[in-house]
């Protein structure tokens, strides 16, 4: 005999009302997101969605910060502009610095003290590359080159922080060949010491075993 997988009970209009008021009133604020995608006048401002707006516990109008994907911290004024949350004074840097475009898509996660973690697709639906390389550019850079090419050759290391995976820290060279003097030296003392030590032990038990008290 077939059998056939149980269906899933259909959710009632309650179930509805219930799940969400235990999503916006139970659950963590940092549980809590929302997105934009970019259209209209968004270069000047940004309007934070209305229902979010409702039913968000935590302080938005006011001061508030912003976390890129490059780690960098932006912060950003919350107004009333009618009858709607918007981003204001602040914004417009965000966008030019992060070289924001029309249908670019923001995902906006609050993370706690009136902070909200931003990561940036673009109009392809995968995240804009350089959203993780503000202000690492220089007027250096140029068609010629940019400061994120390797230089001389040298290997480099990345920086990830653990507690946060997605935020790509900055590089750091390994120059090659020897290492430096002062790693050496450090070296030498650690060695130098751990011997000196060692000495004194090595002394007092030869000296129990000859009095045969060992």
């Amino acid at each position: 005999m077939q059998h056939f997988p149980p269906r899933m009970a259909a959710t009632t209009q309650k179930c509805r009302v219930l799940e969400k008021n235990k999503y916006w009133k139970e659950f963590e604020s940092n549980r809590h997101q929302f997105f934009k995608i970019l259209v209209g006048d968004f270069r000047n401002h940004l309007r934070v969605p209305k229902k979010f707006t409702e039913n968000f516990r935590e302080k938005l109008l006011g001061t508030i910060h912003r976390r890129g994907p490059s780690g960098f911290m932006w912060t950003v004024e919350v107004e009333k502009m009618f009858n709607h949350v918007v981003f204001q004074n602040g914004w417009p840097t965000f966008v030019e610095e992060h070289r924001l475009e029309k249908a670019d898509l923001l995902v906006f996660r609050y993370i706690g003290n009136s902070a909200f973690n931003v990561v940036i697709f673009d109009s392809s639906g995968c995240v804009r590359e350089g959203s993780y390389f503000v202000r690492e550019h220089t007027n250096a850079c140029s068609n010629d080159g940019c400061v994120l090419d390797k230089e001389d050759g040298e290997d480099c290391e990345d920086i990830i922080d653990l507690e946060k995976p997605h935020i790509q820290k900055r590089k750091i060279k390994k120059g090659r060949g020897r290492p430096s003097s002062k790693a050496v030296d450090a070296d030498n003392r650690h060695q130098s010491k751990a011997r000196e030590d060692k000495q004194p032990r090595a002394q007092k038990l030869a000296n129990l075993l000859s009095r045969g008290k060992y």
